[in-house]
């Protein structure tokens, strides 16, 4: 189990060291909760994902936001 456990870190080390732009990207992924397959192989494969101007809700009343609504 330990050697198993030691072959896992290096191989991680290797990938951070070789690919850390990917790994960033994947981290990222992850710690936005990007959990549809559909958008991650969109994602990683450098394409866009673009939403409905309404697809913002309202938690208060279950409305649709206006995208013009929204202050920045």
């Amino acid at each position: 189990m330990e050697r198993l456990q030691t072959t896992a870190n290096a191989s991680m080390t290797a990938l951070v060291r070789r690919h850390p732009l990917e790994i960033k990207l994947l981290r990222e992924l992850v710690s936005i909760g990007i959990d549809r397959p559909e958008w991650q192989d969109r994602i990683l494969g450098g394409e866009a994902i673009r939403f409905k101007p309404c697809s913002w809700t309202d938690p208060s009343n279950g409305k649709d936001i206006r995208r013009n609504t929204i202050r920045r």
